[in-house]
C-alpha cells in the first residue's frame, strides 16, 4: 500500500512563484549597472537603468554636480530593452503559475509555466550582459552589475524552485501518494432539551380541595359547610 503524504508544504509553492515574479519586475526600476570612481580628489558615481536612464554625480574640490538624462547609445538601449521584455514575460509566467497552483490546477502545467518564467529571467540577464560585452567591449571594464542585475537572479531561482516543487507534487499525485485527508469539523456539543416537568398524580385530598375551591360542599350528616376533609361541626369525614 502506498504511503500517504501530507500536502501542507504545497501551500508554499505559490509564495515562491509570486516572490520570484515580484523581484524580477522590481529589477526593471532599479539600476542595472553602476560606476564608482575616485581620482585626483574627485568622486564619481554613475547609475544606469535597463531602459537607458542614468544618474551621475561628481563631488570633490569644493564642487558637487549631478545630472540625470537618458543614454543615446543605440547598442545599450537595444540590449537593455530586450532584457526588459524578457523580464516582463518572466513576470507574467510566474504570476500565472502561482495563480494556477493556488487554485489547485494541473501541477504539470504549473511546473512548466513557472520553470519557463524562471529561465526567462536568466535569459534576460544573459542578453543584457552578453549584448553589452559584445557591442560595447569596454562597458564592463568601467561598469559593474548593480542591484537591478542581481534581483532577477534571485527571482529566477525562486521561480525554478517553485516549478520543481510543483513538478514533485505532480509526480506524487500520479503515484497516488498525496494525502486526501480532509480535516473533520470540530465536534460542538448540542444543547440537550431539558425534560419537561411531569404532572404529579393528584391525591384524593387535593381533588377534594380543588373541588371545594370550585363549589362549596356540605356535610351529609349535619348540613354544615365543609372546610377541609372533616366537618367542623360533627366531625364526620367529608364524602364525595
Amino acid at each position: 500500500m502506498a504511503q500517504i503524504r501530507s500536502t501542507d508544504w504545497m501551500r508554499h509553492i505559490p509564495k515562491l512563484l509570486r516572490a520570484g515574479a515580484v523581484l524580477v519586475i522590481i529589477s526593471i526600476f532599479l539600476p542595472a549597472s553602476h560606476n564608482f570612481q575616485s581620482a585626483m580628489g574627485y568622486d564619481l558615481m554613475e547609475l544606469i537603468w535597463y531602459f537607458g536612464l542614468y544618474f551621475v554625480t561628481i563631488s570633490g574640490g569644493g564642487i558637487s554636480e549631478s545630472d540625470t538624462d537618458f543614454i543615446d547609445i543605440e547598442e545599450y538601449l537595444t540590449w537593455g530593452i530586450a532584457a526588459i521584455v524578457l523580464f516582463i514575460f518572466a513576470f507574467i509566467l510566474m504570476v500565472a503559475a502561482a495563480s494556477k497552483e493556488k487554485r489547485k490546477k494541473d501541477h504539470k502545467i504549473t511546473a512548466a509555466t513557472g520553470l519557463l518564467g524562471g529561465i526567462l529571467a536568466f535569459i534576460g540577464l544573459a542578453v543584457y550582459y552578453g549584448g553589452l560585452k559584445e557591442e560595447i567591449p569596454g562597458w564592463w571594464s568601467i561598469a559593474d552589475p548593480s542591484v537591478g542585475f542581481y534581483l532577477p537572479i534571485i527571482g529566477g531561482i525562486l521561480g525554478i524552485l517553485g516549478a520543481i516543487a510543483s513538478g514533485y507534487a505532480y509526480s506524487l499525485e500520479r503515484g497516488g501518494t498525496l494525502s486526501t485527508y480532509q480535516p473533520q469539523p470540530v465536534y460542538q456539543p448540542q444543547p440537550v432539551d431539558q425534560p419537561q416537568p411531569v404532572d404529579q398524580p393528584t391525591t384524593g385530598a387535593q381533588v377534594i380541595d380543588q373541588s371545594q375551591q370550585e363549589k362549596p360542599m356540605f356535610c351529609k350528616k349535619c348540613g354544615k359547610k365543609l372546610v377541609g376533609d372533616f366537618c367542623q361541626e360533627c366531625g364526620a369525614k367529608a364524602e364525595l
